[in-house]
């Protein structure tokens, strides 16, 4: 079934929609930029997981990673001077919302070096507070303090906008291109929900 609105459907920020349209968002443009990058840059699709509870700061977690433990016991040729009893009770874990998000790396084929990171913002990167906006402008710190392009694309009409030192142009969706030479400065294009995603 074909979109009935003209440019961008405006329900998509409401679940369970904004989770099944971003990660094709994200492929969808991953393999554009494909086309027109490829042989000289690659294009890759990272995923974090986000775990979220009211008594624990929003981590960052790479759903990969390695997980290890201290080496497995041995027992001793020596006899057990004494044995301790175990006790086991079986609990509940706390209320946690996982949340996923991607983003884009642009990566020069030849060298491996990131020179691009393309973030989509959720609904979480828009919320006021150390779990939602702040822990996304740390992020962004990140990336700008880097030796890379940031393009943030704002899909989302609701939440936080990003700061920015000046008024942002009139629109309901947004995207930040920051390229590397031109910092601080940044180019911001919006447009209304009526529009089309500009090419």
């Amino acid at each position: 079934m074909s979109c009935p609105f003209s440019g961008m459907d405006p329900y998509l920020e409401k679940e369970p929609y904004w989770s099944d349209f971003t990660p094709r968002f994200i492929t969808s443009l991953a393999n554009t930029l494909l086309g027109r990058l490829l042989p000289r840059y690659d294009v890759r699709i990272e995923e974090y997981l986000y775990v979220a509870h009211e008594e624990i700061r929003l981590h960052r977690v790479r759903p990969d990673a390695a997980i290890t433990t201290t080496r497995a016991w041995e027992p001793s040729a020596g006899p057990a001077v004494g044995v301790l009893e175990s006790a086991t009770v079986e609990l509940e874990y706390p209320d946690f919302e996982p949340r996923k998000q991607r983003h884009l790396k642009v990566i020069h084929a030849p060298t491996g070096r990131v020179v691009t990171v393309v973030e989509m913002l959720s609904p979480t990167n828009k919320q006021p507070g150390e779990d939602g906006l702040d822990a996304y402008l740390e992020k962004r710190s990140e990336f700008l303090a880097s030796r890379c392009n940031l393009v943030e694309i704002d899909l989302l009409r609701g939440g936080e906008r990003l700061p920015m030192a000046g008024q942002l142009p009139p629109g309901d969706y947004y995207v930040y291109v920051g390229r590397v030479g031109r910092r601080p400065r940044c180019q911001i294009i919006g447009w209304p929900w009526r529009g089309k995603l500009p090419s």
